[in-house]
């Protein structure tokens, strides 16, 4: 049977523009999702800090001061300008992290959150006897079990019998601080607040590792610590041309990674129990500031919010149902799934040496890899051990790997 004229021309004009209009659509999905990702990162950018937060911020600080509710060693220096603000740092997880100028160097002030409404206060509220709502604060013994028993719920069996949590973690006189009711309670609301953030308890508990940043000092919920900052070349995709060619010769890049060698020994080796870095990237790491990473790396764990010791790890890998071991992933560090159970096991079969391979010295996510373009001298001796290193997991040859790894590092700098 044959269409007549005008029905086949209706046909080819409608097939036509039914085509027209699922072009356009898809073309208007194109621009709305391109137009989703920019106002994404506009707004990813406008949630970052900026001068004026961070001064309202600081302000925010001293009128608790002023008002005796919160207090520290650094108050008084802050609050008069002796340390100086220069610039808000961007930092993920909402926290604060501001650059200050202190003593003619440089620091860095921290904090969980911005405000003291944040975070839960030590004491409770209570009506007296004649309806007048009243603080009621902790005994001192109460206190210190308290201090101790946050420290220990983060650390895990390391806290020391007879070590002193207060005189650990504080920075104040707590002695004098009994002396005066004000003061004392300044002193319990600032150092409960320092112990509701788990990298404060980290780093101030080892705060004399070569490889930890050194916890300066502190006011109600800020802490102080020394500045190690990334520099050049762990993140060079960020910079501009001149920064790029400054980080690229292969010396400062192999010193560095002997350096992040050091500190994997040290997470296995020189803690009170072996810990796992469970988000190994760039800007989680920083150079101590007096030396000079040409020569001899200090690297320093500038971001130990996913740093676990290795009686907590295993009880953050052992939840939740799986399928395969990859549902049982952690950041970047794996998990197993009990195929039996359909439960995620607590183990880690990932090491520091598999992670920090991975996502540090190669390539990855459009990232150059500290490793990269290596001197053809050890090459392709490289590429080999690289591999072997990004599978290695809890093997016993993870040793023999990066004693390989190192050897041929030090190869490349004769």
């Amino acid at each position: 049977m044959l269409f007549p004229v005008t029905d086949l021309l209706y046909f080819i004009i409608v097939s036509r523009w039914k085509s027209t209009l699922l072009k356009a659509c898809l073309i208007l999905v194109a621009i709305c999702l391109a137009y989703a990702a920019f106002t994404g990162r506009l707004m990813q950018l406008s949630q970052s800090c900026t001068h004026k937060q961070s001064k309202v911020t600081i302000g925010k600080l001293c009128d608790l001061y002023k008002s005796k509710i919160i207090n520290g060693n650094l108050c008084n220096d802050i609050c008069s300008g002796n340390i100086e603000y220069i610039d808000c740092l961007h930092s993920p997880r909402g926290k604060v992290v501001l650059l200050a100028q202190w003593k003619n160097q440089k620091i860095v002030l921290k904090t969980k959150h911005p405000s003291v409404d944040a975070y839960a206060p030590v004491y409770s509220v209570m009506e007296n006897l004649e309806g007048i709502a009243e603080k009621m604060y902790p005994e001192d013994v109460i206190f210190k079990s308290l201090v101790e028993s946050q420290a220990q719920t983060y650390l895990g069996t390391i806290i020391k019998e007879g070590d002193d949590v207060v005189d650990r973690f504080w920075f104040g006189n707590w002695s004098k601080d009994r002396l005066n009711t004000l003061s004392f309670h300044a002193s319990m609301n600032s150092l409960w607040m320092l112990m509701s953030q788990d990298e404060y308890i980290f780093l101030k508990y080892h705060d004399t590792h070569p490889n930890v940043p050194q916890v300066l000092g502190a006011c109600g919920y800020f802490y102080a610590v020394e500045y190690s900052p990334p520099g050049v070349i762990f993140e060079p995709e960020f910079l501009n041309i001149g920064q790029q060619l400054q980080s690229a010769p292969w010396q400062g890049r192999a010193n560095i990674a002997l350096g992040l060698l050091k500190l994997i020994t040290a997470f296995d080796k020189s803690f009170p129990q072996k810990l796992y870095h469970c988000d190994v990237k760039e800007g989680n790491f920083g150079l101590q500031s007096n030396t000079e990473w040409a020569t001899d790396a200090v690297v320093k764990v500038i971001d130990v919010d996913m740093v676990f010791y290795e009686n907590k790890i295993g009880e953050i890998m052992g939840q939740g149902e799986c399928v395969r071991d990859s549902d049982c992933d952690f950041f970047h560090c794996r998990g197993r799934c009990n195929q039996e159970t359909r439960m995620c096991s607590p183990e880690i079969i990932s090491s520091n040496l598999q992670v920090f391979c991975s996502n540090l010295f190669l390539p990855r996510h459009g990232k150059p890899g500290l490793l990269r373009y290596p001197p053809s001298s050890i090459s392709k001796e490289l590429a080999i051990v690289l591999e072997k290193c990004t599978t290695v997991g809890q093997s016993p040859r993870q040793a023999d790997i990066q004693k390989e790894l190192k050897r041929l590092l030090i190869k490349s700098l004769e």
